[in-house]
């Protein structure tokens, strides 16, 4: 499975995690264990694999009854992988600040990455979008009197709002709402802006899905409903068939 670098930074700013784990043992020693952890639904295991090719390190393993989990834990792989590619292929979300932590720990030294932190913009582009999307995106199709409502759907803590407002720029579409529960949403609900601005960051001109996750089964499920829609296929008894069975299906 081919993936590039910067889907791999907006995969882990979705599902990536910089662990540090303190702790003394019985005799007093303090022990400090550092791991860079992605973990994923088994059924989007082979990401895992293509991580663990792409630093060249690591380990996969299963990591529960329903998932499993790709980490590099050993310092060495840790300070000549994972730091550097970080630190070259910036983390968009506040996950970055995270990462700082992680290395000034790792390498036992203070303020790495200010500098970077200090001009830090936001630098999306459409392979960072798909990695995003394949950890964080949700596509929703909700049926209202018999009308479809198609949606790609984007959570993130309040903290995010300013990186929210960097896609919704670079998508030139989406609105960003408030939920009850104080999480934001991105979402893209014109039919018109998924076909014409969504889909060619999803999609080859072939129609091919650029996700790497089960998720790419899902967005051609989901484009399927979006066309028929704009084919006013909706209208008509047969297209709301089609679209229903596409729906019951779509995020299995």
């Amino acid at each position: 499975m081919l993936i590039t670098k910067d889907w791999i930074t907006g995969f882990v700013d979705g599902d990536g995690c910089f662990n540090i784990e303190r702790r003394v043992t019985e005799k007093g020693i303090s022990i400090v264990r550092h791991r860079f952890i992605v973990s994923q639904d088994k059924r989007s295991k082979d990401v895992l694999y293509a991580l663990k090719g792409a630093f060249g390190c690591g380990s996969v393993h299963k990591g529960g009854s329903n998932m499993f989990t790709f980490q590099i834990g050993d310092r060495k792989s840790i300070e000549n992988k994972v730091i550097p590619f970080f630190k070259e292929h910036p983390l968009q979300t506040e996950k970055r600040k995270s990462f700082y932590l992680f290395a000034e720990s790792v390498l036992d030294c203070e303020n790495f990455g200010r500098e970077e932190e200090e001009k830090f913009s936001f630098s999306i582009n459409d392979g960072w979008l798909t990695g995003f999307i394949d950890a964080e995106g949700c596509f929703s199709v909700s049926i209202v009197k018999n009308y479809p409502r198609p949606q790609l759907l984007i959570g993130a803590a309040q903290q995010e709002k300013p990186l929210l407002v960097a896609l919704q720029l670079y998508l030139q579409c989406g609105t960003i709402r408030l939920r009850k529960d104080g999480f934001l949403i991105f979402q893209v609900s014109s039919t018109r802006d998924l076909k014409d601005r969504v889909f060619p960051k999803l999609f080859t001109r072939a129609a091919n899905p650029l996700l790497r996750t089960i998720k790419r089964i899902s967005s051609q499920k989901f484009r399927k409903i979006v066309l028929l829609f704009l084919e006013k296929q909706h209208l008509t008894q047969a297209g709301m068939e089609k679209i229903a069975k596409l729906k019951a299906n779509l995020n299995t």
